[in-house]
């Protein structure tokens, strides 16, 4: 069979130069010259088809509009260059360096649109302190209804704490011992005044104390319902109580 002789023809930055040995399944390839001096060998009907345009340089080439980015900053990041792509030469690869001093690749249109604004460093400062999300209310509230907020651990890092630790750490003066839980007196999990808290030495029993139940029903009353709380005590006083 007479192969096409396509010698000397261009498709895209690519000039054919020889025909050569057809791939293992038959396929008819050439060996092709790049504009950017590179030669290789490709299949001739993805040249045709205009699948094949180069030797690859041209999917690493830098968009238009990317060559601009170079020397700007965008929040912690300045850009200093282009490295080339990321997944597969689809998305632009950026050398930065972030405010904090540490380098890192990133994507150039995430840079560019606000989504990356640091080396990942802000992610850490802002969940800090007064300075977190949580500080908007305070707090989150896990499945188990445990207030959860922002602390740092016994080795000094800053983690997700138990607020009601949190607050029995504040009034001892000193981080719990990992023997050491910390009860709700009546039993109501987000309530961590620390009148309402109380530290034990070990796993802390299930339920609560009568006693401490009674205390904290007739605070409730005096502060919310004081009517109800007189009402109690008059039928009281009627039953000779």
């Amino acid at each position: 069979m007479t192969r096409e002789d396509v010698s000397g023809k261009r498709f895209g930055k690519l000039t054919a130069i020889k025909l050569t040995e057809p791939n293992k399944w038959g396929k008819t390839r050439w060996l092709c010259s790049c504009d950017c001096g590179k030669q290789k060998v490709f299949i001739l009907t993805h040249l045709k088809s205009g699948m094949t345009k180069s030797c690859g340089c041209l999917r690493n080439r830098p968009a238009h509009n990317a060559i601009k980015i170079a020397g700007n900053k965008y929040g912690m990041l300045t850009v200093l260059r282009r490295l080339g792509s990321k997944e597969n030469g689809k998305k632009s690869a950026w050398l930065c360096r972030c405010d904090c001093g540490k380098e890192k690749v990133l994507q150039g249109t995430a840079v560019k649109s606000g989504s990356v604004k640091s080396c990942g460093c802000l992610l850490h400062i802002v969940k800090r302190g007064k300075e977190s999300p949580l500080y908007k209310r305070g707090y989150s509230v896990n499945p188990d209804g445990y207030k959860i907020t922002r602390g740092k651990n016994r080795d000094g890092r800053w983690t997700s704490r138990p607020q009601h630790a949190v607050v029995m750490e504040n009034h001892i003066g000193r981080k719990l011992h990992t023997h050491e839980t910390v009860h709700h007196k009546n039993g109501i999990k987000h309530d961590n005044r620390i009148d309402n808290l109380e530290l034990w030495s070990g796993k802390h029993p299930r339920g609560q104390r009568v006693e401490d139940m009674i205390a904290f029903c007739v605070e409730y009353l005096s502060e919310y319902a004081p009517g109800q709380l007189a009402f109690v005590e008059e039928r009281k006083c009627a039953v000779g109580i």
